[in-house]
């Protein structure tokens, strides 16, 4: 939760964005919170997001519990969340948002074709946004 929220939530401040998760995932069938499983055994790694943030654009994210750091998992998690955007009609990029000292996040996202757009605050915390515009294919005659 330190790369996200800068700090563990309440029990109260967890079962509130709980709430907010579930009622995001009621809204849409394309937009939404995930479970992510490994797929070998189906044992819980950790939590994806695909959710709208603007007009034509979603925002993408996920969460790896810590004994699954640096196994490859953060990578194929991005590389699974962009592929299926793509396949998002009207969707003409994408946002992911980390914290600054996230190194490991940033080289997944740039590896996935992602650039810095903006370094800010959110939340009173600091933060890069990240993003993908989908490259428009050639009309074909």
């Amino acid at each position: 939760m330190k790369m996200i929220t800068g700090r563990p939530l309440s029990r109260t401040e967890a079962l509130t964005k709980f709430q907010h998760i579930l009622k995001i995932n009621e809204q849409s069938r394309q937009f939404g919170y995930y479970a992510v499983r490994n797929k070998w055994d189906g044992i819980f790694v950790g939590l994806a997001k695909v959710v709208l943030a603007n007009e034509g654009e979603a925002e993408i994210g996920y969460m790896i519990l810590p004994e699954y750091w640096g196994k490859g998992y953060g990578t194929e998690i991005s590389q699974q969340l962009i592929g299926y955007c793509k396949g998002i009609a009207g969707l003409k990029s994408l946002l992911a948002i980390i914290d600054p000292e996230n190194q490991a996040s940033k080289r997944i996202l740039e590896k996935g074709g992602f650039n810095l757009d903006e370094a800010c605050e959110i939340a009173g915390l600091p933060a890069e946004i990240y993003k993908l515009v989908f490259k428009k294919l050639p009309l074909t005659q």
